[in-house]
């Protein structure tokens, strides 16, 4: 089994990421625990970031992010790594109407689009491109 198909097996089971973002000086910040609201693959998730006690102004420019995901029965985690921004109201308006979520109108959607990832599993790290 490759290491994407494990790490997509993992994200199934996971119902909640930490959520992070790298700082200018490239140490991870971790910003709240939160849970997705939609996803493509390993590719592109959407967090609703509305109840959470993160500060969008933090996303309002495109920022370089990292999510976590992990199972504590199987000793198995995943980390990607790529960018994080807030979406525009025209953007949320179309998820929201797509993925049928959060009728507020102060919705406040994150994107995250992954370039890496790192499958930590019996040990070892496993690199992979998404």
């Amino acid at each position: 089994m490759t290491v994407k198909r494990i790490s997509l097996e993992l994200w199934e089971q996971c119902k909640v990421v930490v959520l992070g973002i790298i700082t200018h000086e490239g140490i991870p910040e971790m910003k709240g625990l939160v849970t997705p609201i939609s996803c493509i693959g390993l590719k592109t998730f959407y967090f609703d970031i509305t109840n959470y006690q993160i500060e969008s102004a933090l996303f309002e420019l495109p920022v370089t992010g990292i999510i976590c995901y992990y199972s504590q029965t199987i000793f198995k985690s995943v980390t990607l790594k790529g960018c994080l921004n807030l979406l525009t109201t025209e953007e949320v308006q179309h998820i929201r109407n797509t993925h049928k979520i959060n009728p507020s109108n102060k919705c406040k959607i994150l994107k995250f689009t992954s370039q890496k990832g790192i499958l930590y599993s019996d040990y070892q790290t496993y690199l992979f491109d998404i």
